[in-house]
Order: C-alpha cells, then structure tokens, then sequence
C-alpha cells in the first residue's frame, strides 16, 4: 500500500511540475521556440482564417437581417398607408360624390344613355 500511495504523490507532483513548467514556458515565450508548435503552424494559421471569415461571416449576416427587419416594418407602414388611400379613393369616386362635386361646380351630370359608335367591322 505505501508503494501505491507514494505512485500517486510521484504522479501528482509531476503532474504539478508539469503544470507550472508549461506556464513557465506560456510566460517567458519559449513555448514559441518548441518544434512542436512549429510543426502545427500551418494548422493554427488556418484556423485563424476560418476563425475571421465565421466573424465577418456573423457580422454581415446580422447586418443584413437587420437590414430586412426594417424593410419589413416600412413595407408594413406601405401597406397601411396605401389601405387607406384606397378607402379614400373609393368613396371619392362614388357616383353620387362624384354628381355632388359636379353640381357643385354648375357642371349637369348626363342622364342620357351613351351613344356607342362602331366602325364597318362592327367593332
């Protein structure tokens, strides 16, 4: 039991030496000096690619969903608007409006029918 317990302290303070030496070397750079990182330099420089292209990726999609979010609320403020001039129009171009106005002016609204004129076609 003692040998399996002084295993456990030996792996526990490596463990800890390796911590505070892989700080150390985060700290003073020469982690940066290491073959290893050398070797995976190129996979690390991808990543900051793929990294910047989902940022800019991110940007100009919530860009443009905002863009849409106001088109929507001016199309909305369109629809209203024209909904209303359509009401109006519609009440001004009834035919009493209309024969109101027209009296109004001293203009006589024709009560005759309408002369249809045809050509040799019969159109």
């Amino acid at each position: 039991m003692t040998n399996n317990s002084n295993t456990e302290k030996t792996s526990k303070t490596v463990k800890k030496k390796s911590f505070f030496s892989v700080l150390k070397k985060l700290l003073d750079g020469t982690f940066l000096l290491d073959k290893w990182l050398s070797k995976q330099l190129p996979f690390i420089i991808f990543l900051i690619v793929l990294a910047i292209i989902y940022i800019t990726t991110r940007i100009s999609a919530e860009k443009k969903h905002r863009q849409i979010s106001e088109i929507k609320d001016k199309m909305s403020e369109m629809i209203a608007k024209d909904s209303e001039l359509n009401k109006r129009l519609s009440g001004l171009s009834k035919q009493t409006v209309i024969a109101n106005r027209l009296r109004r002016r001293e203009i006589k609204v024709s009560v005759e029918p309408k002369i249809i004129i045809k050509d040799d076609k019969g159109h």
